[in-house]
């Protein structure tokens, strides 16, 4: 993630990249990290919904 990203954020998602890894992918994790870093909420979730399991 981005260093100009608030610290809690930053630190709340270290702690989900390890399961998001696991249930997502590390292709898929990687593209929600940048999603997020800018400011992309929409695409985020959109990436987790086509990811998930049903």
């Amino acid at each position: 993630m981005a260093t100009n990203r608030p610290q809690p954020a930053r630190r709340l998602f270290a702690e989900l990249e390890r399961y998001l890894m696991a249930v997502h992918g590390e292709q898929t994790t990687h593209a929600i990290a940048m999603a997020l870093d800018g400011l992309r909420f929409a695409e985020a979730f959109q990436l987790l919904d086509e990811t998930a399991e049903p």
